[in-house]
């Protein structure tokens, strides 16, 4: 396991062997072009006893690896020469290869710019969602969903917001932008002065009798149980699968379990 763990990736692979052939495989700037069939040198002096973990298709991934580098295409210019294993020159390289060498480098460069292109489009997005979200929170802030609501003891709902500002920059309501009003919002319907508010009939506890939800439609009248002593009289609204919505006389509108709707 320890052996096939030391060749697991090409790169593996090419360090060993620039580690037991110094003179032909190079780290990094000082590459030379290889022997023709040097594949079939390498198999038979790597792929044995001694490099259990070295099959010959990972010396053939690892030789493809390493000729394929743009620093080792590099190395094919006019007058270089290709060495064995051991470093020994063995012939001149020509120019048809030369022209070869050149073409497989433009196309690799021309594949790394496409990658770092992709990259920097990638980034590029990541961080325009990541304004788009910010913004989203912003707006949603400043639209009031971090606004602080309580209930008083007469039943008033009160909201304290922050002050906007005006399209001048000056604070709205007189205030300097960082100050609070307080808007005070009524639960029940407000009535114009000399009107009546509507009657609210109401059944005692003891003449409630439920009634089954599957019976019942949006616009049934019904009494509902809100806590108080009597059940009062209500319109439904909504059926859900254990709840209803209904309409006090009041105008509230609130939400019941279906125990609490009779008539």
């Amino acid at each position: 396991m320890e052996n096939e763990n030391k060749f697991s990736t090409p790169g593996d692979v090419i360090s060993f062997l620039i580690e037991k052939f110094p003179n032909c495989f190079f780290a990094k700037d000082s590459c030379k072009p290889l022997k023709i069939g040097i594949f079939a040198d390498l198999a038979e002096r790597v792929c044995n006893e001694e490099n259990p973990g070295l099959s010959r298709t990972r010396v053939r991934q690892a030789l493809r690896y390493y000729t394929s580098n743009i620093t080792y295409l590099n190395s094919f210019v006019e007058g270089a020469k290709r060495v064995d294993l051991d470093g020994n020159e063995i012939e001149v390289i020509t120019a048809e290869q030369i022209a070869y060498a050149q073409d497989l480098r433009k196309a690799a460069e021309e594949k790394i710019a496409a990658r770092k292109k992709e990259r920097e489009l990638a980034a590029q997005n990541a961080e325009q969602k990541a304004g788009e979200k910010k913004l989203i929170r912003r707006r949603f802030n400043r639209d009031g969903a971090d606004q602080k609501k309580f209930d008083n003891k007469n039943g008033e709902k009160k909201i304290y917001r922050q002050n906007r500002r005006d399209g001048e920059g000056n604070a709205k309501n007189g205030g300097k932008g960082r100050s609070f009003v307080k808007v005070v919002e009524k639960r029940s319907r407000t009535f114009s002065r000399g009107s009546e508010a509507p009657k609210v009939n109401s059944i005692e506890s003891s003449s409630f009798e439920r009634v089954d939800i599957s019976t019942l439609s949006v616009g049934s009248k019904v009494h509902v149980l809100c806590g108080g002593s009597n059940a009062v009289e209500a319109t439904v609204t909504e059926l859900l699968k254990d709840k209803v919505g209904v309409e006090l006389a009041t105008g509230m509108t609130i939400s019941v379990n279906a125990d609490c709707v009779g008539k």
